[in-house]
């Protein structure tokens, strides 16, 4: 026999088979276990499976019950149904997407019918998982974590995009520093004024960042600067004031370039871990 649910909107009696309610419970439920999400591991983790099945079933049959014409395509949408409550996040029901998609792609109804229904069963599933004991703070307590993960994950990315550009304007810098000293060797000074200024606001921006563990973590890329390029640049400043001839100041220019490829090294291997 059939379960009669007495649909309150429309003030109608219906049938609706129990056997297939509970068929669709289960195969919500199995496919839901399998799915990464906090529903699915609810699942695996809590002793939940009975109430939800129950609940499933329950939400079914008012369902079919009071929209008739959505009965075949409801018994035929475990995976659809799976997904959306895989994708319940903090208590609060989704968009039906997955549902409505199902429904408009294998022609049961229009796109506009589709929304509708879908909503209205995704929102009766929704708040009767919630009533269960326990199932909203699980799924608050899950979402959380996922919401951790992906801060995380865009924190990873952030630092890596900070580390990349600290990387780049060490060696801008040099590179600036080196051009400073061959534009002064060939007596163009308003350039390798300009350069030098450029490369000092690269270190600066540098020097600006507010993170310090970003700070620490090139603090030894940041002391081998100083050492292979910074001060060699110094020193054939100091030379060319003081009016070293051509070949002093050429040697010193070529110790700084050397600087700057050993930098260049050392960068690669810093931006390698």
């Amino acid at each position: 026999m059939g379960t009669e649910v007495v649909d309150q909107k429309r003030g109608k009696g219906r049938q609706v088979d129990p056997v297939s309610a509970s068929a669709l419970a289960a195969n919500v439920l199995s496919i839901l276990t399998t799915l990464a999400s906090p529903a699915g591991n609810a699942l695996k983790r809590w002793l939940l499976t009975r109430k939800v099945r129950k609940a499933i079933e329950k939400v079914t049959k008012g369902f079919v019950a009071a929209f008739p014409e959505a009965e075949d395509a409801v018994f035929s949408s475990a995976a659809a149904i799976a997904e959306e409550l895989a994708r319940l996040r903090a208590g609060k029901p989704v968009e039906a997407r997955a549902l409505s998609g199902a429904w408009v792609s294998e022609g049961y109804f229009d796109e506009a019918t589709a929304h509708q229904l879908a909503d209205d069963y995704v929102g009766r599933l929704n708040a009767a998982l919630l009533a269960i004991d326990g199932f909203q703070q699980l799924m608050v307590a899950y979402s959380t974590l996922a919401a951790t993960a992906i801060l995380g994950e865009m924190n990873e990315r952030e630092r890596r995009k900070v580390e990349s550009e600290i990387n780049r304007g060490f060696l801008r810098a040099a590179y600036l520093y080196f051009r400073s000293g061959r534009e002064m060797l060939y007596d163009d000074r308003f350039s390798a004024d300009g350069s030098k200024y450029e490369a000092e606001a690269l270190l600066a921006e540098i020097a600006l960042i507010p993170d310090w563990r970003i700070k620490d973590r090139f603090r030894q890329l940041r002391d081998a600067f100083r050492d292979l390029v910074q001060s060699r640049y110094e020193t054939f400043v100091e030379a060319h004031e003081a009016g070293a001839d051509i070949a002093e100041l050429s040697a010193l220019l070529e110790e700084l370039r050397l600087g700057t490829q050993e930098l260049i090294e050392l960068v690669k291997a810093n931006s390698g871990d």
